[in-house]
C-alpha cells in the first residue's frame, strides 16, 4: 500500500538583489486521471511522492446485466495500460472482496494475450485458461469494450479467442456504447481484511476499504464485544481504507467479525453511511 517513487527538481529562482539561490527540492508528486475517471470519480486523489495514473474499469452489474459500472483503478506505469487494465477486469483483481454487486464469471477463465491498435478498432486475443465455455459471454465483451473505449481514439473493439472472432461479434468490432455504462452508485463499504507477513500468527495491520477514494466524516471500528479497537489509524494512500495498527493484533484471526460504522463522501459529493458487520479476509504481503 505504500510506494516511494522519484522527486524531481523545481527551477532556480531568483532572490532579491539578483543572487541565485541554490536549486530546491519539492514533491511533485501527482496522480493523472483520464477523461473516464473525472467523469466518474471527479478530481483524483492527492499522494505524498511518486506520479500514479487514475483510470477505470467496468464491470457487468448482477442486478441489471446489460450494464456495465465504472470502478476506480490506479496504475503506476505509462507503458501498456490498456492491457495493464483489461488484464485487471478479467482477472477478477478489481472485485477481490467478493462484491456482490458484479458479474465476474470470467475470472480465472480467460486472460489478455495481446492487445493492438488498428487505427481506431483495438484488438483484443484472448486465452482460455478453462475448457468448459464462458457462462456469460456478452457480460465479458461489455466489461472489455466499455474499459477499452475509455482510452482516446479507440471506437470499436475485436475480440478474438484463439484467433476467432468472439461470438456474436459484429463483423467491425463491438462499437463503443456509452447508454451500457451505468450511474455510479453512492460510496460503499466492501471490504474488512488484515494483513500478515508469511510466518506471523497476528496480523500487522486492518484494513478497511471503501470502492473508490473517499473523505472520512466519521468512522469507528468495534470489535465483537462492541468495544473500540485501539491502535493508531491512518488513510491509506488513494485514499480508499482506513488503515489501523492494532494495539492488540494478536485478538485478530481470518473470520474474526468487526463491526464498522461509517459515513464518507467522495470527489463528486456522493455521501453515503452505514453499519457494517464484516468477517475479517486474510492477505500476506508478497
Amino acid at each position: 500500500m505504500r510506494f516511494i517513487l522519484p522527486l524531481t527538481m523545481i527551477v532556480v529562482t531568483l532572490l532579491a538583489g539578483c543572487q541565485q539561490a541554490e536549486p530546491e527540492a519539492v514533491n511533485t508528486a501527482v496522480v493523472e486521471a483520464n477523461a473516464a475517471y473525472r467523469q466518474h470519480f471527479g478530481p483524483p486523489p492527492e499522494v505524498r511522492s511518486g506520479r500514479a495514473f487514475a483510470r477505470v474499469g467496468y464491470l457487468p452489474l448482477k442486478s441489471e446485466p446489460q450494464q456495465v459500472a465504472a470502478l476506480p483503478l490506479f496504475l503506476y506505469s505509462e507503458q501498456e495500460q490498456i492491457q495493464l487494465v483489461l488484464d485487471r477486469v478479467v482477472s477478477g483483481a478489481m472485485s477481490r472482496s467478493g462484491d456482490a454487486r458484479y458479474l465476474t464469471p470470467f475470472a480465472g477463465k480467460v486472460a489478455i494475450s495481446k492487445v493492438q491498435r488498428q487505427g481506431s478498432t483495438l484488438q483484443v486475443a484472448l486465452q482460455r485458461l478453462v475448457k468448459e465455455p464462458l457462462s456469460e459471454p456478452q457480460a465479458l465483451a461489455r466489461a472489455l469494450t466499455a474499459t477499452s473505449c475509455q482510452f482516446d481514439d479507440v471506437k470499436q473493439v475485436q475480440l478474438l479467442v484463439a484467433g476467432e472472432p468472439f461470438p456474436g461479434q459484429p463483423e467491425a468490432g463491438f462499437a463503443c456504447q456509452a447508454q451500457l455504462i451505468a450511474p455510479v452508485a453512492k460510496p460503499e463499504l466492501v471490504l474488512v481484511a488484515g494483513v500478515w507477513e508469511a510466518d506471523s500468527s497476528a496480523p500487522e495491520e486492518l484494513m478497511i476499504s471503501f470502492d473508490r477514494p473517499v473523505s472520512i466524516n466519521s468512522f469507528r471500528v468495534l470489535d465483537e464485544r462492541g468495544e473500540q479497537v485501539g491502535g493508531n489509524y491512518f488513510s491509506s494512500m488513494f485514499n480508499m481504507a482506513v488503515v489501523i495498527h492494532p494495539q492488540r493484533p494478536e485478538d485478530f484471526t481470518p473470520g474474526t467479525l468487526l463491526n464498522v460504522v461509517w459515513d464518507v463522501t467522495d470527489q463528486l459529493g456522493r455521501s453515503n453511511s452505514g453499519f457494517s458487520k464484516l468477517a475479517l479476509q486474510r492477505f500476506e504481503h508478497p
